[in-house]
């Protein structure tokens, strides 16, 4: 049994020596590695563009936190910039300041 496989084994051996060598086109290695820049430049633009797409995440989501957590009403806000700027006028939401001016 073991002649029977060394027999095919040479047999498959020998097959082998008459293949010839295969050969491509004389450009496709220029055109192979043109192609692969090609990828890595898009893989590039695509990793800054998921960044900026990322940042501009974050900043809204900061953003709208800051909205939520600091919302005051429109009357104190209105309070607060007359408080700012040294307004003597009393605030038209304020009646009681209104009244006691008369």
């Amino acid at each position: 049994m073991t002649k029977q496989v060394d027999n095919e084994v040479k047999r498959t051996l020998e097959s082998l020596d008459n293949l010839k060598s295969a050969s491509t086109d004389p450009y496709f290695y220029t055109r192979l590695k043109s192609r692969m820049e090609e990828d890595s430049q898009v893989r590039i633009a695509s990793k800054w563009s998921l960044a900026g797409t990322g940042v501009v995440i974050i900043l809204n989501v900061l953003f709208l936190v800051g909205m939520l957590s600091g919302s005051t009403s429109d009357t104190e806000m209105i309070e607060e910039l007359a408080v700012e700027y040294n307004s003597a006028w009393p605030s038209l939401y304020n009646n009681d300041l209104i009244y006691e001016n008369e």
